[in-house]
């Protein structure tokens, strides 16, 4: 029943610390070259959180000071994916566990394109300078050698500071306080910083040795693994409710307990009156719209939710519901909106799927205050699931529900369950089975048409025979089940040529 779904069904919400930390570094050790007490440092600092220092000095760190929430390089902006925001740290050391010590590290940037969206998220504090994840070991014959990312990755890019004209172009200054002689080399002077013209200099990354500007700094953290492998940075995944995360570091759960990542989601069951459709919420930010998020889900293997009768309606409200908690607005999208220029406030409305639009559910649809084209379930106490009329975009925190209901294979069951039961391979982890994105089909015998055990030419004389036709007396001849035998199921027989598994 619904209630054992639901019972098996919950998100947990990351919530970050509005508070000052105090985090501690180990000291220098005499017994090491200073590249050995450096590769050491930085192993402590990215263990930071699970490891505890002895304490010699400890950098306040003002966790939730920025008001910017964290924002996304979306792929289709041209972006990478990740996720970047920027926190108070009044150093490069302190702006290093803090990235870590919230699941992140400190941003490496690869491109202009890069260079230019994290300067964004920079200028939108107040600060003069923000922590990259850049850094040069110690020992260098001059500031330009020995640069690197915490990551790893290459450093195929770079935006050093021009020093407004003065020696040395194009290259870091090595001095504290960034003050001249430039090009003088200095030990301490090993932190990339970004300045608010979008260029980088090299700071102190611990304690300045004189005051003023390099107080006023911010960390510019990225976020950027995907330990699931879906193509999908696991912090967006988070903050959407797609991924659990109970302890809040921004790691899921299921990566860090070696289980499988699988979207929270319900079915709504055929033994409980249902569709064996499956169902789940996805969470936009703000200024998100309707087609923000109805891209979100058709990339997730799904589209938003088309509600076509009353118990439907009745399943995905209570569903809703039970999301809804006491901390989210009550207002979902669903998959459906307004033609631009349809008469207002009820013509011309349309599911993503192309269904007869026949049930609905209105209470007051509400007109014409703003360019409300996209439909929405109310979820307050009381409401019944009824439906209104809203806006294509919001200023805040909106949400939608997404509805899987593909059977490429046609075998009854929606491919979502099965790619979550493990009866379907789905390497890309886009939710659709790899089968049902080849030619070889869901079943390795289909292109068998005669159903001899082998594909042969028999087979390939049945294609040409049935050309052009639905399959005719050979309808097993239509193999990709397009409602023509063409080119597609002429590939199918090619490709398995010989013996059926």
């Amino acid at each position: 029943m619904l209630a054992t779904a639901l019972a098996a069904f919950s998100i947990s919400l990351a919530i970050f610390p509005h508070e000052t930390r105090a985090i501690a570094f180990l000291s220098s050790s005499p017994q090491l070259s200073p590249q050995a007490h450096e590769e050491n440092q930085m192993r402590s600092l990215k263990s930071i959180g699970q490891k505890s220092f002895g304490v010699l000095s400890s950098l306040a760190i003002a966790a939730g000071a920025s008001a910017q929430d964290a924002v996304q390089w979306r792929v289709e902006d041209g972006g990478n994916g990740h996720w970047y925001q920027a926190l108070n740290a009044v150093t490069g050391d302190s702006g290093l566990a803090l990235a870590a010590s919230l699941g992140g590290h400190l941003a490496t940037i690869s491109s202009a394109g890069e260079n230019t969206f994290v300067k964004q998220v920079f200028l939108a504090t107040d600060k003069q300078w923000g922590w990259l994840g850049l850094r040069q070991l110690n020992g260098q014959s001059s500031p330009f050698a020995g640069w690197y990312w915490l990551t790893e990755e290459s450093m195929n890019y770079s935006n050093w500071t021009s020093h407004d004209g003065a020696f040395p172009t194009g290259a870091p200054d090595d001095s504290p306080c960034a003050l001249p002689p430039w090009g003088v080399e200095n030990d301490q002077a090993n932190q990339g910083a970004m300045d608010r013209t979008g260029r980088w200099d090299d700071l102190e990354t611990g304690a300045p040795s004189c005051g003023g500007p390099i107080f006023n700094t911010v960390a510019l953290i990225e976020w950027s693994a995907d330990c699931n492998a879906d193509g999908i940075v696991d912090y967006g995944q988070i903050r959407a409710g797609e991924l659990e995360d109970a302890n809040s570091n921004n790691i899921p759960d299921c990566c860090e307990q070696g289980s499988d990542c699988q979207i929270n989601a319900v079915q709504w069951r055929v033994e409980d009156g249902g569709n064996g459709h499956w169902y789940s919420m996805i969470y936009g930010y703000e200024n998100s719209c309707w087609e923000d998020l109805a891209d979100a889900a058709s990339a997730r293997g799904g589209y938003l939710a088309t509600v076509t009768s009353a118990s439907e309606n009745e399943f995905v409200y209570q569903l809703v519901v039970f999301l809804e908690g006491e901390v989210l607005a009550a207002a979902t999208y669903l998959g459906a909106r307004q033609p631009d220029n349809a008469c207002e406030p009820l013509c011309g409305w349309e599911w993503v799927t192309g269904e007869p639009w026949i049930y609905t559910n209105w209470a007051d649809p509400g007109c014409c205050v703003y360019d409300e084209d996209a439909l929405e379930m109310n979820a307050a106490p009381g409401s019944n699931g009824s439906w209104r009329d809203d806006r294509l975009c919001r200023p805040d925190t909106v949400r939608a529900l997404i509805e899987w209901s593909a059977d490429c294979n046609a075998d009854g069951i929606v491919d979502f369950g099965q790619i979550r039961a493990g009866e379907l391979e789905d390497a890309n982890s886009n939710n659709i089975p790899d089968c049902c994105e080849s030619t070889k089909g869901c079943d390795p015998c289909s292109s068998d048409i005669d159903q001899s055990g082998t594909v042969n030419a028999v087979d390939l004389a049945a294609i040409l025979t049935v050309w052009g036709t639905d399959g005719g007396k050979y309808p097993r001849a239509d193999i990709n089940g397009d409602g023509e035998v063409n080119g597609p199921d002429l590939a199918a027989v090619l490709s398995n040529w010989g013996s059926c598994p």
